[in-house]
């Protein structure tokens, strides 16, 4: 099999002083899915951002502002930064991290990474063998059933981020 494509690696660079930045990238092609190819590097704001990747691997960090990055196809690295961010990977193998503030991270499908920071953050895995850290659980459901756990960061991995290593 021969992939042949034409691949941008593009940079960019998000400058605003006011209000909600909105990035959109797109490559001059898509990678096929999941396939390792160089994505973009897409730097937020200070402020509240929305942030959608490409189809490619790319590195997304949200700075300050309570963001919503998207990282779309490809295996992912994003960082949220500072303020109450979300967090979306996509269908391949990605790395999540939250930073300091509440958080939502979702995997979704592929073996994802998970990292909260401080503050109260939610973690939703999606099928793959996932790995997660957690600093510290509380009971979150009182029909679902919930953990207590208070101490270092504690590691967990599996399709649920439900098997302790």
């Amino acid at each position: 099999m021969t992939w042949r494509s034409r691949v941008a690696v593009l940079s960019v660079t998000v400058l605003a002083s006011a209000g909600t930045a909105f990035v959109v990238v797109a490559p001059a092609s898509a990678a096929p899915a999941c396939r390792p190819a160089t994505g973009s590097t897409i730097l937020g704001t200070s402020g509240d951002d929305v942030i959608l990747g490409t189809e490619m691997d790319d590195t997304i960090k949200g700075l300050g502002g309570s963001d919503k990055i998207f990282g779309m196809g490809g295996n992912d690295t994003i960082y949220g930064g500072g303020g109450d961010d979300v967090l979306f990977g996509g269908d391949c193998t990605d790395m999540l991290m939250g930073g300091p503030g509440a958080d939502l991270l979702t995997g979704e499908d592929g073996d994802d990474y998970l990292a909260g920071d401080d503050g109260d953050d939610v973690v939703y895995v999606g099928p793959g063998n996932n790995h997660c850290v957690v600093e510290e659980m509380v009971p979150a459901h009182p029909v679902l059933g919930a953990y207590e756990y208070f101490g270092p960061a504690y590691e967990y991995y599996g399709p649920d981020c439900n098997e302790p290593r």
